[in-house]
């Protein structure tokens, strides 16, 4: 248990560490997923949009880090992010609250993900995860959600609780379906390429299911082009092309019932990508 303990002299030799700075591939979260008891599974994901590993120590702190992942305008993401002890002490005072407390003094608290914008409506949020039980019935939880509204609430940060019910199971599916792809590297110019073909594709067999479509399309590439003897390249293709938005569709259907005329491609998000 040792590993779980937080005290003076540890936030001391994390500060030092360079935990809770930077940006990008280079932020060190301010607690690591060994470093704390887990209730739940923890999970270690890849992300294109923060450059390195995040640590999310639950699926409800998983699905809206994919959320963000999947996000057009997101650009980074901090995850375990800490907030200034002497403020959060500050509002727990004002508020009348017992601090969180650490082993021997008040516990820096975190905020789960720290989520930065460009040409979006607002340039950042900050999303806390919690099991919905816990957020509306365990007081000491219900407190320190106060506090922590209230420190960013005093920075114009919208604050945001997610919790378990507010994710329906085919979504979550549909985004765990989508962030394999994501790590793929084919270029641009390809998925561009790609992305109109497909659209078209999809013109010409509206009522198809696109697994279909798919085999369709494979057949008859695979009689001009090596690169699709194997079945399934035209369904990768385009699983990645959804995963990194080049087509998209409504997250709420289930995959498996998609049909031509529910892909789209988004030319905005395609102008996008090409300005980068």
């Amino acid at each position: 248990m040792a590993n779980y303990v937080q005290n003076t002299r540890k936030y001391q030799k994390w500060d030092k560490e360079g935990r809770g700075q930077g940006r990008n591939e280079d932020y060190k979260p301010w607690l690591h997923v060994r470093e704390v008891p887990s209730h739940g599974l923890s999970v270690r994901m890849p992300s294109l949009k923060a450059g390195r590993i995040l640590q999310l120590f639950s699926l409800n702190e998983f699905f809206p880090a994919l959320l963000a992942e999947h996000h057009p305008y997101v650009t980074d993401m901090r995850e375990q992010y800490p907030l200034d002890p002497e403020q959060t002490r500050a509002i727990a005072n004002q508020k009348n609250f017992p601090h969180p407390l650490s082993q021997d003094g008040d516990m820096v608290m975190t905020s789960d993900l720290l989520v930065d914008f460009a040409g979006w409506h607002v340039p950042r949020i900050v999303t806390q995860a919690k099991p919905f039980e816990k957020a509306e019935q365990h007081e000491p939880t219900r407190r320190k959600l106060i506090i922590e509204k209230a420190y960013w609430d005093s920075k114009n940060v919208p604050f945001y609780i997610f919790h378990d019910q507010m994710f329906p199971r085919d979504v979550r599916k549909n985004l765990n379906w989508m962030l394999t792809p994501l790590w793929r590297t084919t270029p641009h110019e390809r998925l561009l390429e790609r992305a109109k073909y497909y659209a078209e594709a999809f013109k010409r067999y509206p009522n198809d299911f696109i697994g279909h479509t798919a085999s369709r399309l494979n057949r008859l590439l695979a009689e001009n082009d090596p690169r699709y003897s194997a079945p399934a390249t035209c369904f990768t293709e385009i699983r990645e092309l959804i995963a990194k938005q080049y087509l998209r569709f409504d997250l709420r259907k289930k995959i498996a019932y998609l049909r031509g005329h529910d892909i789209f491609p988004d030319h905005r998000i395609l102008e996008l990508k090409e300005a980068v």
